[in-house]
């Protein structure tokens, strides 16, 4: 006599499995849909300062038709070309400034067609890409602590201080005019 499997031991075993199924499926709905909770461990100020290293460390020496260096530091607004850019992928010029109580991060491509890429700025529209980066600001400066050329900035928001750093090709531009005048 050959041992084999009865009709209603097939069907329980289909049914424990599908069960089993359904309750794997509904976990992970459930996992996916709090997701967002779970990858908000971070506080949101260390995300934002993230960002804000990694535009301003991409600060890149951009030289304008008459020879200057393409950058505008106020105490209040940071306007840099940068090829690190948060919001496009390409080389942008960026812009931090305050509002009201918040801090906002603007970015445009220079290279597009609405750009004027030999003296590029943030344009107007939808092709300007913004976020908030900080809110209830009640005090914010930003200082830009150059010799020749820039070395590095601080921002200061509230009780905190950021200080930020371009990358080298600033302070290859700063030994290259410092040798240049050691010539002289």
């Amino acid at each position: 006599m050959k041992k084999s499997f009865t009709l209603i031991e097939v069907l329980v075993a289909i049914f424990l499995l599908s069960l089993l199924i359904a309750s794997a499926m509904f976990a992970f709905k459930l996992f996916i849909k709090n997701s967002d909770a779970i990858n908000v461990k971070l506080p949101k100020k260390a995300i934002s300062f993230e960002w804000l290293n990694r535009s301003i460390s991409g600060m890149y020496p951009y030289i304008l038709n008459n020879f200057n260096y393409f950058y505008k530091c106020d105490n209040d607004k940071l306007i840099y070309v940068t090829t690190t850019p948060i919001l496009y992928k390409h080389l942008s010029v960026a812009k931090i400034f305050r509002q009201n109580d918040k801090i906002i991060y603007e970015e445009s491509p220079v290279y597009n067609k609405f750009q004027d890429y030999s003296h590029p700025k943030i344009l107007e529209g939808n092709v300007t890409k913004k976020i908030i980066l900080f809110s209830n600001i009640k005090e914010f400066k930003i200082i830009c602590h150059k010799k020749v050329f820039l070395d590095y900035i601080t921002l200061k928001i509230n009780d905190d201080t950021f200080m930020f750093a371009p990358k080298s090709e600033w302070n290859d531009l700063n030994n290259t005019l410092k040798s240049i005048m050691e010539i002289r």
